[in-house]
């Protein structure tokens, strides 16, 4: 979690989630391999993260200094708010516990809400370092991620990964 964020830290932990999506959608494709379209969809997600990380370690390489951009208090506030999701904390949060999913409808609410987690810490990243085409790819994949869960929570629609129209 960021205790004290400033953009390039945000960033790095971007970085972290991604690598932490990659391989908690692993686990739940390997969970899930009997089902074979929830296995499929899961590894479209992983093959989505590693896209994500990668783009975020560009990001990171490509960022200016932000001399001034946390001086405002608000923006700081906002960022560390959205850092501090259930999702980001340490051993006690939601993030740590994917090895005690069970069931098929908790592996799919619990990605929902780690892609809400995620798109709202991208959002607030945005928010503060304002458009980079790069971060607003990532944005958007993320709501299709949340969309297309949704849609899959609800209907059980096979899902589809970014290279494949996601």
């Amino acid at each position: 979690m960021l205790d004290f964020p400033t953009v390039p830290k945000a960033i790095e932990f971007a970085v972290a989630t991604e690598g932490m999506g990659v391989r908690t959608y692993t686990k739940l494709a390997e969970r899930f391999s009997e089902q074979e379209d929830l296995s499929e969809a899961f590894a479209m997600l992983v093959a989505d993260e590693k896209a994500h990380r990668a783009q975020f370690e560009a990001l990171l390489e490509e960022l200016e200094p932000d001399d001034d951009i946390m001086t405002d208090e608000e923006k700081h506030r906002y960022l560390c708010a959205m850092a501090r999701s259930e999702f980001f904390k340490s051993e006690a949060g939601s993030a740590t516990k994917w090895d005690d999913v069970q069931s098929l409808d908790e592996a799919l609410t619990k990605s929902l809400d780690f892609e809400k987690a995620t798109l709202g810490l991208y959002l607030a990243i945005q928010d503060i370092i304002g458009e980079d085409e790069s971060l607003g790819a990532i944005i958007e994949a993320e709501k299709r991620h949340v969309a297309r869960l949704m849609r899959y929570i609800l209907t059980e629609e096979k899902m589809k990964g970014l290279g494949d129209g996601f």
